[in-house]
């Protein structure tokens, strides 16, 4: 073989390669929704923000933990700590549980509970 044919073979390769993996993704579809994953962590903080009724900069989530799951449901139970910021100084934090629910076109929705603990200050 001469070198245009292994670099044709070579680079033939690698886009099929890629385009078998993009189309595994497509076909797989979104990732497992988890406690922690971005997208729901995203609609959980804009759902605090939304609600907590305080002039803070910024709100976070820790302690995520799975607490319970439903699978004919299509449900999954999670627990947080929200810290909400301001001046990127802690602020107050409240406990939070929130539910995800997955839906038959693999959209989810998310509820929250426990945002009206955040009106409590942690400084004495």
């Amino acid at each position: 073989m001469t070198r245009f044919e292994i670099a044709w073979a070579y680079w033939t390769g690698l886009v099929l390669v890629a385009v078998i993996g993009g189309m595994l993704i497509f076909v797989r579809g979104p990732s497992e929704l988890t406690c922690a994953s971005r997208s729901v962590t995203a609609v959980v903080l804009d759902l605090v923000n939304k609600n907590a009724r305080l002039a803070i900069s910024t709100f976070d989530l820790d302690d995520i933990a799975k607490t319970g799951e439903d699978p004919q449901a299509g449900t999954i139970s999670c627990s947080a700590t929200v810290w909400a910021y301001h001046n990127n100084t802690p602020y107050t934090s409240a406990p939070l549980t929130y539910t995800i629910a997955r839906q038959a076109d693999g959209k989810f929705n998310v509820s929250v509970e426990g945002i009206t603990g955040l009106r409590k200050s942690l400084v004495p």
